[in-house]
């Protein structure tokens, strides 16, 4: 009896990685050319701050969670264990972020990684970000039903991400 054979045969990596089929470098290759030449021409003090910055929030973020477990943990709070694992998380991705953007670092940024899973696999990401979408405000009614909400409160939700988002684009808060 032969063992079972790979579906696709294994082949020796190269000397620059192979693009997929959409055009784009696969997840985690090397930055597309407009990124690398964006990189180049950041100023290194900017790149210092926004690393600082990113820095200084995962500290905020972690004293939140330190807090959010304290009162978890002394008032049999579930809610604060959600909020402190939520604070936790962000705290290490801004840690992450921080590393990547500070001058000299070999790391994608979170919105490189994001760019290149989004370009290779486009409809199955745009499929996950909605869901993720309907749920957070399936779960924002279903949370706060007891408190009687209207529409209005998921209204002013959707307006402060949207806002956010504008923020961000106006102010050219790119990575």
């Amino acid at each position: 009896m032969s063992l079972p054979q790979a579906r696709f045969p294994r082949q020796e990596p190269s000397v620059a990685p192979k693009t997929a089929l959409t055009g784009v470098p696969p997840l985690m290759a090397e930055p597309l050319n407009w990124q690398s030449a964006v990189k180049s021409t950041e100023s290194t003090p900017l790149r210092t701050v926004v690393a600082i910055v990113f820095g200084l929030l995962a500290v905020g973020f972690l004293v939140v969670a330190a807090w959010a477990g304290a009162w978890a943990i002394y008032s049999l709070q579930p809610l604060g264990g959600g909020l402190a694992l939520i604070m936790l998380g962000l705290s290490i991705i801004s840690v992450y972020e921080a590393c990547a953007v500070w001058p000299g670092s070999r790391l994608d940024t979170v919105s490189e990684i994001a760019n290149a899973a989004f370009m290779a696999h486009r409809f199955i990401w745009v499929g996950v970000y909605l869901g993720i979408v309907l749920i957070a405000g399936l779960l924002t009614m279903h949370f706060t039903r007891l408190v009687q909400p209207d529409w209005a409160l998921l209204g002013a939700s959707v307006l402060v991400f949207v806002n956010g988002a504008l923020i961000a684009y106006w102010f050219e808060w790119l990575p």
